[in-house]
């Protein structure tokens, strides 16, 4: 399975979002959400992958046409993307969290891939969105 590079990403997470430059205290803790999130994809973890998005959350790229639903789906979809190919390290920029109700934000930015092991291969960079959804544990 290749990954979509050119695509806007819309998911619901069950943690808050991330990064914001001066972290609200109505989304404090969220860069850790995107952490979590980065690290688990850059040690090809499946499993800490779908652990951050709600049951029914869904996945999909910039047209609709490649969609995943449910947690399970995910994290299946995690583990073809790391069982097929080796996939280019992760990093995040986040350029904008917006809270739109009092458990609810928006994150947009841009995912960073850098290809690992080929050197003829650029680095390449798509923009995505995140609606997240926070936990009763307040994360």
């Amino acid at each position: 399975m290749k990954i979509k590079l050119r695509t806007i990403v819309t998911v619901l997470a069950t943690l808050a979002t991330a990064g914001a430059q001066e972290t609200d205290p109505s989304i404090a803790g969220l860069e850790k959400a995107s952490e979590d999130f980065v690290k688990a994809y850059n040690e090809k973890k499946a499993a800490d992958i779908a652990a951050l998005f709600t049951e029914d959350a869904e996945m999909s790229d910039l047209k609709g046409e490649d969609r995943t639903t449910g947690r399970d789906a995910i994290k299946a979809r995690y583990e073809a993307i790391f069982a097929d190919e080796t996939p280019p390290q992760m990093a995040l920029e986040v350029s904008s969290v917006r809270l739109v109700a009092p458990n609810l934000a928006i994150e947009d930015g841009t995912v960073h891939l850098t290809p690992r092991g080929d050197e003829n291969e650029p680095p390449r960079s798509t923009t995505y969105t995140a609606v997240l959804l926070q936990n009763d544990a307040g994360v």
